[in-house]
C-alpha cells in the first residue's frame, strides 16, 4: 500500500500553487477532475491557492509521468500532455470517448498524424476485470482487447447495447461478449480503487480480440 504525499504540484496549473490532499481524502462524491475533465470520485487533491478551487483526481496528481509504456498503446512510448493538440473531437483510442484536457499521445511515425491521444485514467485500467453484476450479469472475468482490426465488425456493448467506438474493449473469457471499458469498470469506480488480488492475464500476444486470451497466461492484477 503506497502512502500518500500531502502536497503536491501539477504540470498544467500554476506552479506556485501547491495542491493539498483534501482532508476528506476517500468521500466517495463524484466530481470532474480539472486536468483530465473526466468524472470521478475518491482521493483527490486540491489547490491550496485562495479562490483556485483546481482539484485532480489522485491518478493524475499522483501517477501521470512525462512518458509511460501501457498495454493500450505499446508499440511507442506516451508521452504527457497538456491537450490533445488535434482541436475539437478527439477521441481516446481506449474508449472512445471525447478527450477534453490533460492526456497522453504519440508522436511517433504514423500516431502523430492519427492524433493517438490517451485518458489518464485509461492508460491505467486494468488488463483483466470483473465488473458489476449489470455490466456482466455472468460476474466472469473479461480481458481488455484490442479490436481485430479497422475492417472487422463492428461490436455491440452487451451492457449498454451501443456500439463501441474505441479501438479496445473488455472481452468476457467464458460468454465471448465485448463491453466498453467504461460500463465494465466506470471512471469514478477505477479512482475508488478495486480489489487487487494475483490471477491470470494475458501476454502481449493475446491482447487482440482475434486471439484466445485463455490459453495464453502470466500475471497481473485485476479489477473488484
Amino acid at each position: 500500500m503506497f502512502r500518500r504525499r500531502r502536497s503536491v504540484a501539477y504540470f498544467a496549473h500554476d506552479p506556485s500553487h501547491r495542491l493539498l490532499l483534501a482532508p476528506d481524502a476517500d468521500d466517495d462524491g463524484e466530481f470532474t477532475c480539472d486536468g483530465c475533465q473526466v468524472v470521478g470520485a475518491g482521493p483527490r487533491y486540491l489547490c491550496d491557492h485562495p479562490g483556485c478551487g483546481f482539484k485532480l483526481h489522485e491518478v493524475c496528481a499522483r501517477r501521470f509521468p512525462r512518458s509511460l509504456k501501457s498495454i493500450v498503446h505499446s508499440k511507442h512510448r506516451l508521452k504527457r500532455r497538456e491537450s490533445a493538440g488535434g482541436g475539437d473531437g478527439s477521441k481516446c483510442e481506449v474508449c472512445g470517448d471525447d478527450v477534453k484536457s490533460a492526456c497522453y499521445g504519440c508522436d511517433a511515425g504514423a500516431c502523430a498524424s492519427a492524433t493517438v491521444v490517451v485518458h489518464p485514467l485509461c492508460v491505467h485500467l486494468p488488463p483483466v476485470a470483473r465488473g458489476s453484476a449489470e455490466a456482466h450479469p455472468g460476474g466472469h472475468d473479461s480481458w481488455l482487447v484490442q479490436k481485430a482490426s479497422e475492417g472487422g465488425a463492428a461490436s455491440t456493448c452487451a451492457a449498454c447495447g451501443r456500439g463501441i467506438d474505441g479501438t479496445w474493449r473488455y472481452r468476457c473469457g467464458t460468454c465471448r461478449e465485448d463491453v466498453h471499458p467504461r460500463c465494465l469498470v466506470p471512471a469514478a469506480d477505477q479512482c475508488r480503487g478495486g480489489e487487487a488480488s494475483t490471477v491470470a492475464m494475458a501476454k502481449q500476444c493475446c491482447l487482440s480480440a482475434e486471439n484466445d486470451v485463455i490459453g495464453c497466461l502470466n500475471i497481473s492484477y485485476y479489477y473488484r
